[in-house]
């Protein structure tokens, strides 16, 4: 549901993963991915412990395959970007211009931009996301804000009810709903 809960539970299995196969690049990445994202919007204070060990778990991600695309995007999420939203715009862009398409970066890159006032054009790039990622909740979820953006208000409700048959219980999904 990409809850708090379900996050810890989900880094949790992938540090087992690591500990396991201590070798797997892809495991290091999707664990970098999966710490960074729980930390995506937190304040630069509270985030640092955050971004520490994401920078500790991507480097162990990129020593094994210096091209892993959930090392780097996870890397560039966990970067405080607040005061400093140009430079962070350039860091997102180019992993996207290695990885085109990585719903994660392109996730984050679509916040920022609503964030930094270029709400229409971060609102836009929604619906690609979810064709990326259509099996997760968060982005069904923020799918249904940038439909809400655009003024597609309609719309905006469908995709909150559909989701909502696959994710009963998902918070933002129902705060979405009208």
């Amino acid at each position: 549901l990409n809850t708090a809960s379900s996050e810890q539970k989900g880094i949790a299995l992938l540090e087992e993963a690591v500990a396991l196969d201590s070798n797997n690049a892809e495991a290091w990445g999707r664990l970098t991915l999966a710490i960074a994202q729980s930390s995506e919007h937190d304040a630069p204070a509270s985030a640092s412990p955050h971004f520490a060990r994401v920078e500790e778990v991507a480097g162990r991600a990129l020593r094994l395959n210096p091209d892993n695309a959930d090392a780097l995007a996870g890397r560039e999420i966990a970067r405080p970007y607040y005061g400093d939203w140009l430079a962070a715009e350039q860091r997102l862009r180019a992993v996207l211009a290695r990885h085109p398409g990585h719903p994660a970066a392109e996730d984050s890159l679509s916040f920022l931009l609503a964030a930094v006032g270029r709400i229409q054009e971060g609102a836009a790039m929604r619906e690609g996301i979810v064709r990326l990622a259509p099996l997760n909740a968060a982005y069904q979820h923020r799918l249904v804000y940038g439909l809400w953006f655009q003024g597609r208000i309609a719309e905006a409700d469908r995709v909150a009810a559909r989701g909502l048959e696959t994710w009963p219980r998902h918070p933002g999904l129902w705060f979405g709903h009208l």
